[in-house]
This record gives C-alpha cells, structure tokens and sequence, in this order.
C-alpha cells in the first residue's frame, strides 16, 4: 500500500504497485494482472542496508554538528 516509508519505496521501484490504503479490490485486481504480466521491478540502489544506515548517521552528524558537539 501507499503509506508511510512503503511509498517512498514503490515510487522509486515499482510506482504502478502504489495503491492507496484499504483499496483490496484494487490490491486483488495488481495482484491478478500481474501473475499474468509480472511488472518490471527498478533495481534497488536507495534502499538497501547499507544505504539506510549511511544516511542515517549522516542524519546524526548533522544534528551533532549543528549543537556543537561533532568532534
């Protein structure tokens, strides 16, 4: 579903499967569609791991940085 940290996700990879919450008809109607014609999924290059943690604690520097405390 298009919610929260999900739809960053499905905008980036599969913006076709962004489906708004609670719509089942519509999640039942992909789901069918696409065990017929399964869509092309972007590779995953923003949301690995590794990726997350990066800009997480870049968050944390940021943060520090602006309080003064980053040494």
């Amino acid at each position: 579903y298009q919610h929260g940290g999900v739809a960053e996700q499905l905008a980036a990879l599969l913006p076709e499967g962004a489906v708004p919450v609670g719509n089942v008809a519509e999640v039942a109607m992909l789901t069918l569609s696409w065990l017929a014609h399964p869509p092309t999924v972007q590779p995953n290059t923003q949301f690995s791991l590794q990726v997350m943690q990066q800009k997480t604690l870049a968050v944390y520097h940021d943060v520090m940085a602006d309080a003064g405390q980053e040494s």
